[in-house]
Protein backbone atom coordinates (compact mmCIF):
# COMPACT_ATOMS: atom_id res chain seq x y z
CA UNK A 1 0.00 0.00 0.00
CA UNK A 2 1.04 3.38 -0.95
CA UNK A 3 0.84 3.62 3.51
CA UNK A 4 3.66 1.76 3.86
CA UNK A 5 6.00 2.83 0.86
CA UNK A 6 8.51 4.95 3.22
CA UNK A 7 11.94 6.53 2.97
CA UNK A 8 11.74 7.53 -0.57
CA UNK A 9 13.46 10.41 -1.24
CA UNK A 10 12.34 12.44 -4.20
CA UNK A 11 14.79 13.96 -6.03
CA UNK A 12 14.61 17.97 -7.09
CA UNK A 13 16.12 19.92 -9.53
CA UNK A 14 19.38 21.88 -8.71
CA UNK A 15 18.82 25.35 -6.99
CA UNK A 16 15.34 23.97 -5.55
CA UNK A 17 15.00 24.30 -2.01
CA UNK A 18 12.86 21.32 -1.89
CA UNK A 19 13.37 17.95 -1.43
CA UNK A 20 10.41 15.31 -0.91
CA UNK A 21 10.19 12.59 1.34
CA UNK A 22 7.06 10.23 2.49
CA UNK A 23 5.80 11.50 5.44
CA UNK A 24 5.58 8.28 7.00
CA UNK A 25 8.94 7.46 7.13
CA UNK A 26 9.48 10.53 9.22
CA UNK A 27 6.97 10.96 11.61
CA UNK A 28 5.65 7.69 12.18
CA UNK A 29 7.15 6.48 14.92
CA UNK A 30 7.13 10.02 16.52
CA UNK A 31 3.45 10.18 16.63
CA UNK A 32 3.03 6.24 16.64
CA UNK A 33 0.52 6.69 13.19
CA UNK A 34 -1.37 2.97 13.14
CA UNK A 35 -0.51 0.90 9.51
CA UNK A 36 -3.19 -0.54 8.55
CA UNK A 37 -3.40 -2.96 5.35
CA UNK A 38 -5.46 -3.67 1.63
CA UNK A 39 -8.67 -3.90 1.37
CA UNK A 40 -9.63 -1.65 4.38
CA UNK A 41 -6.79 0.83 4.16
CA UNK A 42 -5.23 2.89 1.77
CA UNK A 43 -1.62 4.41 2.03
CA UNK A 44 -1.00 8.22 2.31
CA UNK A 45 1.97 9.65 0.68
CA UNK A 46 2.56 13.55 1.56
CA UNK A 47 4.99 15.64 0.26
CA UNK A 48 7.19 16.52 2.82
CA UNK A 49 9.50 19.69 2.09
CA UNK A 50 13.03 18.55 4.13
CA UNK A 51 13.66 21.62 5.27
CA UNK A 52 17.45 21.73 6.89
CA UNK A 53 17.58 23.05 10.53
CA UNK A 54 21.31 22.21 10.94
CA UNK A 55 22.42 25.61 12.78
CA UNK A 56 25.05 26.29 10.22
CA UNK A 57 22.89 27.54 8.04
CA UNK A 58 22.47 30.68 10.39
CA UNK A 59 25.85 30.94 11.56
CA UNK A 60 27.57 30.84 8.37
CA UNK A 61 25.22 33.05 6.60
CA UNK A 62 27.22 35.82 5.26
CA UNK A 63 25.09 38.84 6.84
CA UNK A 64 26.31 37.93 9.86
CA UNK A 65 28.84 40.61 11.80
CA UNK A 66 29.99 39.70 15.36
CA UNK A 67 31.68 41.34 17.38
CA UNK A 68 35.37 41.08 17.59
CA UNK A 69 34.93 39.64 21.47
CA UNK A 70 32.29 36.93 20.62
CA UNK A 71 33.50 35.69 17.13
CA UNK A 72 37.49 35.13 19.02
CA UNK A 73 35.17 32.69 21.45
CA UNK A 74 33.33 31.12 18.88
CA UNK A 75 36.66 30.17 17.29
CA UNK A 76 37.87 27.86 20.28
CA UNK A 77 33.95 26.62 20.37
CA UNK A 78 34.26 25.41 16.57
CA UNK A 79 37.57 24.29 17.22
CA UNK A 80 36.09 22.22 20.06
CA UNK A 81 33.30 20.59 18.14
CA UNK A 82 35.75 19.66 15.75
CA UNK A 83 37.89 16.58 14.94
CA UNK A 84 40.88 18.70 15.65
CA UNK A 85 39.13 19.37 19.21
CA UNK A 86 38.37 15.85 18.60
CA UNK A 87 34.65 16.39 18.83
CA UNK A 88 34.58 17.76 22.54
CA UNK A 89 30.63 18.60 22.35
CA UNK A 90 30.75 19.50 25.98
CA UNK A 91 33.49 21.98 25.48
CA UNK A 92 32.56 23.80 22.38
CA UNK A 93 28.82 24.42 24.68
CA UNK A 94 30.67 25.57 27.26
CA UNK A 95 32.19 28.15 25.00
CA UNK A 96 28.74 29.12 23.10
CA UNK A 97 27.19 29.71 26.14
CA UNK A 98 30.05 32.04 26.69
CA UNK A 99 29.76 34.02 23.70
CA UNK A 100 25.93 34.48 23.89
CA UNK A 101 26.97 35.68 27.45
CA UNK A 102 29.07 38.43 25.40
CA UNK A 103 26.40 39.17 23.19
CA UNK A 104 24.47 40.38 26.27
CA UNK A 105 27.22 42.48 27.43
CA UNK A 106 27.87 43.84 23.70
CA UNK A 107 23.94 44.53 23.48
CA UNK A 108 23.57 42.11 20.52
CA UNK A 109 19.63 42.36 19.36
CA UNK A 110 17.97 38.65 20.08
CA UNK A 111 16.67 38.81 17.17
CA UNK A 112 19.33 39.13 15.46
CA UNK A 113 20.90 36.11 12.89
CA UNK A 114 24.28 36.71 15.06
CA UNK A 115 21.78 36.30 18.59
CA UNK A 116 20.06 33.01 17.30
CA UNK A 117 22.81 31.23 15.52
CA UNK A 118 25.11 30.80 18.52
CA UNK A 119 21.40 29.69 19.79
CA UNK A 120 20.84 26.92 18.01
CA UNK A 121 24.59 26.38 18.25
CA UNK A 122 24.05 25.69 21.69
CA UNK A 123 20.82 23.65 20.85
CA UNK A 124 23.31 21.66 18.08
CA UNK A 125 25.52 20.38 21.06
CA UNK A 126 22.65 19.65 23.11
CA UNK A 127 21.37 17.38 20.50
CA UNK A 128 24.29 15.94 19.81
CA UNK A 129 25.00 14.83 23.28
CA UNK A 130 21.32 13.71 23.85
CA UNK A 131 20.15 16.11 25.61
CA UNK A 132 17.03 16.50 24.09
CA UNK A 133 15.10 18.09 26.07
CA UNK A 134 17.69 21.30 26.61
CA UNK A 135 17.37 21.56 22.86
CA UNK A 136 13.69 21.76 22.76
CA UNK A 137 14.13 24.35 25.32
CA UNK A 138 16.89 26.50 23.58
CA UNK A 139 14.63 25.85 20.19
CA UNK A 140 11.28 27.56 22.29
CA UNK A 141 12.72 30.42 23.61
CA UNK A 142 14.07 31.24 20.11
CA UNK A 143 10.78 30.80 18.93
CA UNK A 144 8.52 32.54 21.37
CA UNK A 145 11.32 35.53 21.08
CA UNK A 146 10.15 35.14 17.54
CA UNK A 147 6.32 35.00 18.55
CA UNK A 148 6.05 38.17 20.66
CA UNK A 149 7.87 40.04 17.88
CA UNK A 150 5.73 39.15 15.54
CA UNK A 151 2.26 39.46 16.78
CA UNK A 152 3.46 43.14 18.94
CA UNK A 153 4.18 44.19 15.85
CA UNK A 154 7.97 44.94 17.39
CA UNK A 155 10.18 44.78 13.90
CA UNK A 156 10.14 46.39 10.98
CA UNK A 157 7.39 44.91 8.06
CA UNK A 158 10.31 44.31 5.54
CA UNK A 159 11.92 41.91 7.70
CA UNK A 160 8.97 40.35 9.01
CA UNK A 161 9.24 37.40 6.57
CA UNK A 162 12.56 36.69 7.27
CA UNK A 163 11.50 35.87 10.72
CA UNK A 164 8.61 34.21 9.62
CA UNK A 165 10.93 31.78 7.72
CA UNK A 166 12.99 30.90 10.48
CA UNK A 167 10.36 30.57 12.93
CA UNK A 168 8.78 27.92 11.12
CA UNK A 169 12.12 26.20 10.24
CA UNK A 170 12.27 25.93 14.56
CA UNK A 171 8.46 25.24 14.93
CA UNK A 172 8.79 22.24 12.13
CA UNK A 173 12.04 21.02 13.92
CA UNK A 174 10.27 21.49 17.46
CA UNK A 175 7.87 19.49 15.81
CA UNK A 176 9.68 16.64 15.22
CA UNK A 177 11.77 16.34 17.85
CA UNK A 178 8.77 16.13 20.59
CA UNK A 179 7.99 12.95 21.45
CA UNK A 180 5.02 13.91 23.68
CA UNK A 181 1.45 14.26 23.00
CA UNK A 182 1.11 15.07 19.26
CA UNK A 183 -2.19 17.08 20.15
CA UNK A 184 0.63 19.61 21.84
CA UNK A 185 2.42 19.55 18.57
CA UNK A 186 -0.28 20.29 16.55
CA UNK A 187 -1.89 23.36 18.70
CA UNK A 188 1.59 25.09 18.55
CA UNK A 189 1.95 24.44 14.65
CA UNK A 190 -1.31 25.42 14.28
CA UNK A 191 -0.26 28.91 16.34
CA UNK A 192 3.00 29.32 14.34
CA UNK A 193 0.93 29.15 10.74
CA UNK A 194 -1.76 31.13 11.47
CA UNK A 195 0.63 33.47 11.97
CA UNK A 196 2.57 33.23 8.63
CA UNK A 197 -0.83 32.99 6.60
CA UNK A 198 -2.31 36.08 8.05
CA UNK A 199 1.31 37.54 6.66
CA UNK A 200 0.47 36.37 3.07
CA UNK A 201 -2.99 36.91 3.44
CA UNK A 202 -1.96 40.98 4.29
CA UNK A 203 0.36 40.82 1.41
CA UNK A 204 -2.25 39.23 -0.92
CA UNK A 205 -4.58 42.47 -2.06
CA UNK A 206 -8.13 40.37 -2.96
CA UNK A 207 -7.47 37.25 -2.54
CA UNK A 208 -6.56 37.68 1.62
CA UNK A 209 -9.91 37.95 2.80
CA UNK A 210 -10.94 33.93 1.22
CA UNK A 211 -7.45 33.28 2.45
CA UNK A 212 -8.40 33.97 5.86
CA UNK A 213 -11.63 32.51 5.76
CA UNK A 214 -10.13 29.27 4.77
CA UNK A 215 -7.50 30.22 7.63
CA UNK A 216 -10.62 30.18 10.10
CA UNK A 217 -12.34 26.81 8.23
CA UNK A 218 -9.25 25.04 8.59
CA UNK A 219 -8.71 25.40 12.46
CA UNK A 220 -12.46 25.48 13.31
CA UNK A 221 -13.28 22.42 15.77
CA UNK A 222 -16.54 22.82 14.23
CA UNK A 223 -16.61 23.59 10.19
CA UNK A 224 -20.36 23.71 9.93
CA UNK A 225 -20.34 27.29 11.62
CA UNK A 226 -19.47 28.08 8.19
CA UNK A 227 -22.10 26.27 6.01
CA UNK A 228 -24.13 29.44 5.98
CA UNK A 229 -21.11 31.77 4.29
CA UNK A 230 -21.74 29.56 1.59
CA UNK A 231 -19.97 26.84 -0.35
CA UNK A 232 -16.74 27.00 0.37
CA UNK A 233 -15.58 24.46 -2.44
CA UNK A 234 -13.75 26.35 -5.33
CA UNK A 235 -13.41 24.98 -9.05
CA UNK A 236 -9.67 26.79 -9.24
CA UNK A 237 -8.54 27.80 -13.04
CA UNK A 238 -5.03 29.28 -13.26
CA UNK A 239 -3.26 31.40 -15.44
CA UNK A 240 0.07 32.78 -15.64
CA UNK A 241 -1.37 36.15 -13.91
CA UNK A 242 -4.60 35.24 -12.61
CA UNK A 243 -6.60 32.91 -11.11
CA UNK A 244 -10.20 32.40 -11.39
CA UNK A 245 -12.25 30.72 -8.25
CA UNK A 246 -15.58 29.51 -9.12
CA UNK A 247 -18.63 27.79 -7.39
CA UNK A 248 -22.67 27.43 -7.38
CA UNK A 249 -22.68 30.78 -5.73
CA UNK A 250 -20.10 32.99 -6.42
CA UNK A 251 -16.86 33.73 -9.25
CA UNK A 252 -13.50 35.04 -7.89
CA UNK A 253 -11.02 36.58 -10.21
CA UNK A 254 -7.78 37.73 -8.59
CA UNK A 255 -3.88 38.94 -9.70
CA UNK A 256 -1.62 36.16 -8.32
CA UNK A 257 0.97 37.15 -6.42
CA UNK A 258 3.75 34.72 -5.46
CA UNK A 259 5.67 36.74 -3.75
CA UNK A 260 3.42 37.36 -0.76
CA UNK A 261 4.41 33.84 0.08
CA UNK A 262 8.11 34.04 -0.37
CA UNK A 263 10.75 33.59 1.15
CA UNK A 264 8.99 31.15 3.96
CA UNK A 265 6.41 29.55 0.89
CA UNK A 266 8.21 26.34 1.17
CA UNK A 267 8.87 26.21 4.96
CA UNK A 268 5.05 27.15 5.27
CA UNK A 269 3.57 24.08 3.15
CA UNK A 270 5.93 21.81 4.67
CA UNK A 271 4.65 22.32 8.37
CA UNK A 272 1.02 22.08 6.96
CA UNK A 273 2.17 18.71 5.46
CA UNK A 274 3.24 17.89 9.08
CA UNK A 275 0.08 19.70 10.43
CA UNK A 276 -1.91 16.63 8.18
CA UNK A 277 0.49 14.09 9.21
CA UNK A 278 -0.39 14.77 13.41
CA UNK A 279 -3.91 15.07 12.27
CA UNK A 280 -4.01 11.58 11.12
CA UNK A 281 -1.97 10.47 14.15
CA UNK A 282 -4.42 11.67 16.32
CA UNK A 283 -7.66 9.94 14.12
CA UNK A 284 -8.62 13.81 12.79
CA UNK A 285 -9.29 12.58 8.98
CA UNK A 286 -11.79 15.51 8.68
CA UNK A 287 -8.79 18.10 9.55
CA UNK A 288 -6.46 16.24 7.61
CA UNK A 289 -8.67 16.53 4.29
CA UNK A 290 -9.41 20.08 5.28
CA UNK A 291 -5.90 21.05 5.70
CA UNK A 292 -4.87 19.36 2.73
CA UNK A 293 -7.20 20.64 0.21
CA UNK A 294 -6.44 23.88 1.03
CA UNK A 295 -2.75 23.37 0.84
CA UNK A 296 -3.54 22.07 -2.58
CA UNK A 297 -5.35 25.50 -3.49
CA UNK A 298 -3.01 27.68 -2.10
CA UNK A 299 0.22 26.07 -3.78
CA UNK A 300 -1.38 27.19 -6.58
CA UNK A 301 -1.66 30.74 -5.33
CA UNK A 302 2.16 30.27 -4.60
CA UNK A 303 2.84 28.87 -7.70
CA UNK A 304 4.87 25.90 -6.78
CA UNK A 305 6.19 23.88 -9.33
CA UNK A 306 3.32 21.51 -11.27
CA UNK A 307 5.26 18.53 -10.06
CA UNK A 308 4.44 19.75 -6.82
CA UNK A 309 1.15 20.42 -6.96
CA UNK A 310 0.35 17.08 -8.72
CA UNK A 311 2.04 15.59 -5.91
CA UNK A 312 -0.36 17.42 -3.22
CA UNK A 313 -3.20 16.61 -5.45
CA UNK A 314 -2.55 13.00 -5.26
CA UNK A 315 -2.12 12.91 -1.49
CA UNK A 316 -5.33 14.35 -1.34
CA UNK A 317 -6.99 11.66 -3.13
CA UNK A 318 -5.46 9.38 -0.85
CA UNK A 319 -6.43 11.12 2.21
CA UNK A 320 -10.23 10.99 0.35
CA UNK A 321 -9.35 7.31 0.11
CA UNK A 322 -9.48 6.86 3.97
CA UNK A 323 -12.51 8.77 4.54
CA UNK A 324 -14.50 6.24 2.22
CA UNK A 325 -12.79 3.75 3.97
CA UNK A 326 -14.30 5.20 7.36
CA UNK A 327 -17.74 5.60 6.01
CA UNK A 328 -17.45 1.69 4.82
CA UNK A 329 -16.93 0.48 8.36
CA UNK A 330 -19.69 2.69 9.36
CA UNK A 331 -21.72 1.33 6.52
CA UNK A 332 -20.90 -2.22 7.50
CA UNK A 333 -21.56 -1.76 11.35
CA UNK A 334 -25.19 -0.18 10.42
CA UNK A 335 -25.89 -2.83 7.99
CA UNK A 336 -25.14 -5.43 10.54
CA UNK A 337 -27.12 -3.83 13.09
CA UNK A 338 -29.95 -4.12 10.38
CA UNK A 339 -29.75 -7.85 9.95
CA UNK A 340 -30.22 -8.30 13.88
CA UNK A 341 -32.74 -5.79 13.77
CA UNK A 342 -31.10 -3.87 16.60
CA UNK A 343 -33.35 -0.87 18.03
CA UNK A 344 -30.52 1.30 17.70
CA UNK A 345 -30.45 0.79 13.79
CA UNK A 346 -30.68 3.62 12.16
CA UNK A 347 -31.80 3.91 8.27
CA UNK A 348 -30.75 8.12 8.22
CA UNK A 349 -27.43 7.16 9.29
CA UNK A 350 -27.03 4.23 6.88
CA UNK A 351 -28.17 6.35 4.19
CA UNK A 352 -25.45 8.77 5.35
CA UNK A 353 -22.41 6.74 5.64
CA UNK A 354 -23.49 5.39 1.88
CA UNK A 355 -23.98 8.27 0.65
CA UNK A 356 -20.68 9.61 2.05
CA UNK A 357 -18.78 6.83 1.13
CA UNK A 358 -19.82 7.25 -2.97
CA UNK A 359 -18.84 10.82 -2.89
CA UNK A 360 -15.28 10.57 -0.89
CA UNK A 361 -14.32 7.59 -3.34
CA UNK A 362 -15.44 9.69 -6.35
CA UNK A 363 -13.02 12.58 -5.21
CA UNK A 364 -10.45 9.79 -4.68
CA UNK A 365 -10.95 8.69 -8.16
CA UNK A 366 -11.25 12.58 -9.78
CA UNK A 367 -7.85 13.26 -7.64
CA UNK A 368 -5.70 10.73 -9.32
CA UNK A 369 -7.44 11.16 -12.72
CA UNK A 370 -6.63 14.56 -12.49
CA UNK A 371 -2.82 14.24 -12.08
CA UNK A 372 -2.35 11.60 -14.60
CA UNK A 373 -4.25 14.26 -16.92
CA UNK A 374 -2.36 16.95 -15.93
CA UNK A 375 0.98 15.35 -16.24
CA UNK A 376 0.63 15.24 -20.00
CA UNK A 377 1.43 18.80 -20.23
CA UNK A 378 4.63 18.48 -18.68
CA UNK A 379 7.35 17.61 -22.04
CA UNK A 380 8.95 14.72 -21.27
CA UNK A 381 12.58 16.29 -21.51
CA UNK A 382 11.21 18.48 -18.32
CA UNK A 383 10.18 15.62 -15.76
CA UNK A 384 12.13 14.55 -12.94
CA UNK A 385 11.64 11.91 -10.38
CA UNK A 386 9.05 13.53 -8.22
CA UNK A 387 6.49 13.94 -11.23
CA UNK A 388 7.68 10.03 -11.94
CA UNK A 389 6.41 9.44 -8.29
CA UNK A 390 3.19 11.37 -8.23
CA UNK A 391 1.98 9.62 -12.09
CA UNK A 392 2.99 6.26 -9.81
CA UNK A 393 1.34 6.55 -6.84
CA UNK A 394 -1.92 7.55 -8.78
CA UNK A 395 -2.13 5.08 -11.36
CA UNK A 396 -1.83 2.68 -8.26
CA UNK A 397 -4.46 4.70 -6.19
CA UNK A 398 -6.65 4.08 -9.11
CA UNK A 399 -5.58 0.01 -9.45
CA UNK A 400 -6.42 -0.44 -5.90
CA UNK A 401 -9.96 1.60 -6.23
CA UNK A 402 -10.74 -0.58 -9.21
CA UNK A 403 -10.17 -3.85 -7.26
CA UNK A 404 -11.95 -2.47 -4.30
CA UNK A 405 -14.88 -2.19 -6.75
CA UNK A 406 -14.19 -5.80 -8.07
CA UNK A 407 -13.49 -4.22 -11.61
CA UNK A 408 -10.62 -6.59 -11.96
CA UNK A 409 -9.49 -6.32 -15.60
CA UNK A 410 -9.07 -2.43 -15.16
CA UNK A 411 -7.34 -2.73 -11.27
CA UNK A 412 -4.72 -5.62 -13.59
CA UNK A 413 -3.80 -2.68 -15.84
CA UNK A 414 -3.61 0.16 -13.90
CA UNK A 415 -1.40 -2.26 -10.86
CA UNK A 416 1.09 -2.93 -14.07
CA UNK A 417 1.40 0.35 -15.36
CA UNK A 418 1.77 1.56 -11.79
CA UNK A 419 4.72 -1.26 -11.51
CA UNK A 420 6.23 -0.49 -14.98
CA UNK A 421 6.56 3.37 -14.39
CA UNK A 422 8.52 2.15 -10.50
CA UNK A 423 10.40 0.26 -11.90
CA UNK A 424 12.04 2.80 -14.53
CA UNK A 425 12.18 5.43 -11.60
CA UNK A 426 13.68 3.27 -9.24
CA UNK A 427 10.61 3.28 -7.07
CA UNK A 428 11.38 -0.10 -5.57
CA UNK A 429 8.39 -0.11 -2.39
CA UNK A 430 5.88 0.95 -4.99
CA UNK A 431 7.25 -2.62 -7.29
CA UNK A 432 6.78 -3.90 -4.24
CA UNK A 433 2.90 -3.31 -3.34
CA UNK A 434 1.94 -3.22 -6.79
CA UNK A 435 2.53 -7.06 -6.89
CA UNK A 436 1.29 -7.60 -4.18
CA UNK A 437 -2.29 -5.94 -4.98
CA UNK A 438 -2.22 -8.10 -8.29
CA UNK A 439 -1.55 -10.78 -6.72
CA UNK A 440 -4.92 -9.95 -4.46
CA UNK A 441 -6.61 -9.12 -7.97
CA UNK A 442 -5.47 -13.21 -8.87
CA UNK A 443 -6.98 -14.83 -5.72
CA UNK A 444 -10.29 -12.18 -6.54
CA UNK A 445 -11.10 -13.91 -9.41
CA UNK A 446 -10.33 -17.09 -8.30
CA UNK A 447 -12.57 -17.13 -5.87
CA UNK A 448 -15.21 -15.28 -8.12
CA UNK A 449 -14.89 -18.09 -10.10
CA UNK A 450 -15.36 -20.71 -7.54
CA UNK A 451 -18.60 -19.58 -6.29
CA UNK A 452 -20.28 -20.10 -9.43
CA UNK A 453 -19.31 -23.48 -9.32
CA UNK A 454 -20.15 -24.29 -5.75
CA UNK A 455 -23.73 -22.92 -6.37
CA UNK A 456 -24.72 -25.20 -9.45
CA UNK A 457 -23.17 -28.32 -7.67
Amino acid sequence: MLRRIAGKRFAKPSGSLARFINYQSQYAQAYQIPRRTWPKKLAITLGVLSVGLGAGYYFYWPKHTFPTTVAAILRKGLWAESDKGEFDFQLALKYYLAALDECHEQNVSRLSDEYTGIQLKIAEMYERMNMTENSLSIYSEISAAYMIALTSHGIPEDRRPHIIQKDLRLVIKMAELHKGDPAITKAMLMTHLMVAQEEVAKRSGKLGERILHQQNYNSAANPEQFEDQGDSSFAATSSDSEIVLTNADETITAYKNPQAWLPFRDELFNARDLFVAICLSLGDIEMAVRSKLISTEWMILAECDLPEILMATCNLGSLMYLLAERSESQEAILRKLQTEKRPEFSVLELAEAVKNRAYTLGEAKKCYTSVLANAKMIPTNERYNTLDEAIGLATYGLGVIHLHAGEYAEARQMLRQARLRAKGSGFDSLVQEAEQELAKVDEEEAKEMVQPETALA
